[in-house]
């Protein structure tokens, strides 16, 4: 079947622009940078402002840049408790 969105015929599966299946978000760049674009697509929101709410509740740290809010996906990792902080500190003498 034809997809409209691509139009590559694929049978059973929707495949998305840039090869990615529908539903299922193509894994980020290589620098584990999350762009706008990806935090819409992975919390389902169009608002840029319903984005950085809900990844505020959520524990996730971002950024906001000219093109709209990005984070990465080792803080993604750190707010779920995955992966570990770390616990490098320095002593008040450094300053």
């Amino acid at each position: 079947m034809a997809n409209p969105e691509s139009g590559s015929a694929v049978s059973g599966t929707a495949v998305a622009e840039g090869g990615a299946t529908l539903g299922h978000p193509p894994p980020p760049g290589p620098t584990g940078m999350l762009t706008f674009d990806d935090l819409k697509r992975i919390t389902g929101y169009r608002r840029r402002a319903d984005v950085e709410r809900t990844l505020q509740q959520q524990g996730i740290r971002l950024f906001r840049g000219r093109a709209g809010p990005w984070t990465t996906v080792d803080l993604v990792n750190q707010a779920g408790g995955i992966g570990q902080v770390s616990k490098e500190q320095y002593g008040v003498d450094i300053l």
